[in-house]
């Protein structure tokens, strides 16, 4: 009977976890858009002089890798500090937040991120050359 108000609690942070994951799919996938749409012209360059498409996939998504990589180690360094303080300041008793659960939580997210990368940076990727060179 303790527990029953805890269900809405449950909703209402994962309504926001979903807000929350929303609105860093369409940040990222403008910040890839921006950064490929400066990059066009080189891709361009890259693909007339016969690089591989797997060759334009990896210098193009390489920084937001490293960048989602380092944001994966920071945000469950300091999820995990900011979890356990407020289930410690709930409840005496308690099960701290476990290595699996973070785990977790970080491989949704990398699928996440790959597929809005991928997805922006395929499309760049195969586009026709000669059209992203005629109007630079």
């Amino acid at each position: 009977m303790a527990l029953e108000h805890f269900d809405s609690v449950v909703m209402l942070y994962t309504f926001l976890g979903i807000v929350a994951i929303i609105m860093s799919v369409s940040g990222l996938y403008s910040l890839v858009s921006l950064n490929l749409q400066k990059r066009t012209k080189e891709l361009g360059l890259r693909k007339l002089l016969g690089a591989s498409l797997g060759h334009i996939v990896v210098q193009s998504g390489k920084l937001f890798l490293i960048i989602m990589f380092i944001s994966f180690i920071i945000g469950s360094l300091l999820g995990t500090i900011m979890v356990n303080a407020l289930m410690d300041s709930v409840w005496e008793y308690y099960e701290a937040v476990d290595v699996t659960v973070i785990s977790l939580a970080v491989i949704i997210l990398l699928g996440i991120a790959v597929a809005t990368i991928g997805f922006k940076i395929r499309r760049v990727a195969t586009a026709n050359p000669v059209e992203s060179l005629r109007y630079e």
